[in-house]
């Protein structure tokens, strides 16, 4: 199969032809490419020592997200594991269902909404209170609770305690099926 850089949309047969998938680890490798994929034979021999064998997709974004350049296109590892695994891209995201962003098991990847992919959320970076949904107001000098569903916030209520807020908070997740990860310790 000859592979070009013009190539409109990474498909499942192009990632499989160039990438081989380790299922136990999540990680990428680069096949060795056919003579018809490069335009000279230099560059295919060059291209072959360089990276054929070596893993794929190892650099990592400001997010944490492994990705890489495939035929002329950046593409998050997941989504390319995703397309490779199950034949197509995702409708819409992939959570990692653990939080490790760079875990690419595929037991460890679940096509989600994104309303879905909320609701599995580390804990905030800049989350003074030390709980999802819960935040001091200085206004009404009490603690505050609430919970996005389906894109609109609802208020949980006001509290004299964190530990009021937090339970109320708690117990709005358990009933909107907010995963257990949700407002784990973000990654390091």
């Amino acid at each position: 199969m000859a592979i070009t850089e013009n190539t409109p949309e990474l498909t499942a047969e192009q990632a499989r032809a160039l990438l081989r998938y380790e299922p136990d680890t999540g990680r990428l490798f680069w096949r060795e490419r056919a003579r018809d994929t490069c335009h000279s034979e230099n560059s295919w021999l060059r291209w072959n020592t360089l990276y054929s064998g070596a893993e794929a997709f190892t650099s990592i974004d400001g997010n944490g997200y492994k990705h890489g350049r495939i035929l002329g296109t950046k593409q998050k590892a997941h989504r390319v594991i995703w397309l490779m695994q199950t034949g197509r891209f995702p409708e819409d995201q992939i959570d990692h269902i653990n939080g490790v962003r760079a875990d690419n098991r595929l037991e460890n990847l679940r096509a989600v909404t994104n309303a879905e992919n909320q609701r599995n959320k580390s804990l905030q970076r800049d989350n003074s209170s030390g709980s999802n949904g819960v935040s001091w107001s200085k206004t009404r000098n009490r603690w505050m609770a609430y919970i996005n569903i389906n894109g609109r916030m609802k208020n949980l209520g006001r509290f004299k305690t964190i530990e009021e807020a937090i339970q109320a908070r708690s117990e709005a997740s358990k009933l909107h099926g907010y995963s257990l990860g949700h407002g784990r310790s973000p990654q390091a």
